[in-house]
């Protein structure tokens, strides 16, 4: 699981995948998570299912060929065993537009329901927020729409959106057209009309704090409020002494190099290798340069950093895994967070019944951004 790739959504796929490719071709299934900028597997989910064989040993273990009797996948060549020829193998010739990579989505979607099994006070919150949509939402004829919203390092496919992300009132006016077809449902009898509209729910998941607070969402209530990650300036607002350089916010979502970077103190740098992370160096001159620290925090965290790590991975987590559940699900493909609720969906509710949508362009599902 070890990845020069910070984002879970990706790792995740992979995963899923190859768990779904070992079924397929008859082989046992483990996972070596020695280097994951995340810490422990089991730290998030339950363990994996167990297979007859023992693990091979590292020296016995193979990136290539995809005969290997013990194939290693990882982030170094997934994009090779997942590549072109994966997906001309395994693509439908005679089917169109999505359903031409059934057969991949299948495989992802066997590997998110052998693997994707949260634990501990995660799964009981999981478990009180499906109740309550049971029992508040659909037993009462309403609807949930959930919305992921991706901003950060991540970009759109949509051209003239490339070097910014898709408008928050495309994500509203999507909304509305759901929420209104869902409406049309009544038939014209108004008291059902009435308590659709009043039982129905928006829930907002994004790696970017103010999109929270924005005005074009502001109906929408968060996926998950167990574990919030807040911007910098909440953070200032609620501390007792106002600005403070001790406050890291997650600032415009999600950026990568802003995630190695959690945890590290300005004393882990040297004198010479570059600018500090706050206004205060370090006690004592180190030899350490800017670019050797970043390299061993990315393998070896401290305990503090992992800590961090382990909080954003798991409000991630809780993010998908309600948004999952919604009855409707509105992101940009560009996003390997929206391509992961697609497989948590389901195929004939995502795909054939049309409950996934992709605000991003007019792109179709795919394992890979397109």
């Amino acid at each position: 699981m070890q990845s020069d790739d910070a984002g879970l959504g990706t790792t995740l796929i992979n995963l899923w995948i190859s768990y779904g490719l070992a079924q397929k071709q008859g082989r046992s299934f483990f996972i070596d998570d020695t280097n994951w900028a995340y810490g422990k597997f089991s730290n998030y989910f339950k363990p994996p299912p167990k297979f007859s064989c023992r693990q091979p040993p590292p020296a016995l273990r193979l990136p290539c060929p995809l005969q290997a009797r013990h194939l290693v996948v990882s982030s170094s060549n997934a994009h090779w065993i997942f590549g072109d020829s994966f997906k001309e193998y395994f693509k439908s010739p005679f089917a169109v537009s999505e359903t031409r990579q059934r057969e991949i989505f299948e495989m992802a979607r066997s590997g998110y329901e052998a693997l994707f099994h949260l634990i501990g006070d995660d799964a009981s919150y999981l478990q009180q927020r499906i109740q309550g949509l049971n029992r508040d939402v659909r037993s009462k004829g309403g609807i949930s729409i959930g919305i992921h919203v991706r901003h950060g390092d991540s970009h759109p496919l949509e051209p003239q959106y490339k070097d910014s992300y898709i408008p928050l009132d495309m994500y509203a006016k999507r909304t509305s057209t759901i929420f209104h077809a869902h409406l049309q449902q009544a038939h014209g009898d108004t008291a059902l009309s009435q308590s659709m509209a009043s039982h129905s729910k928006v829930m907002l998941a994004s790696d970017d704090p103010e999109v929270y607070t924005s005005f074009e969402l502001g109906g929408a209530e968060r996926a998950q409020s167990y574990i919030a990650l807040a911007s910098k300036s909440a953070l200032d607002a609620a501390s007792n002494e106002g600005l403070s350089n001790e406050n890291i916010g997650w600032e415009g979502g999600f950026f990568q190099d802003m995630f190695w970077s959690l945890g590290v103190e300005a004393s882990d740098y040297s004198e010479l290798g570059g600018p500090f992370p706050s206004n205060r160096g370090p006690t004592e001159p180190k030899t350490l340069s800017v670019e050797s620290v970043a390299e061993q925090r990315r393998l070896r965290p401290s305990k503090k950093s992992l800590q961090v790590r382990e909080w954003i991975g798991r409000a991630y987590l809780l993010d998908v895994a309600v948004l999952g559940q919604s009855d409707r699900v509105i992101c940009d493909v560009s996003s390997a967070s929206c391509r992961l609720l697609a497989v948590m969906m389901g195929w004939n509710k995502a795909i054939t019944h049309k409950s996934w949508h992709n605000i991003d362009g007019n792109w179709h599902w795919s394992f890979i951004v397109p």
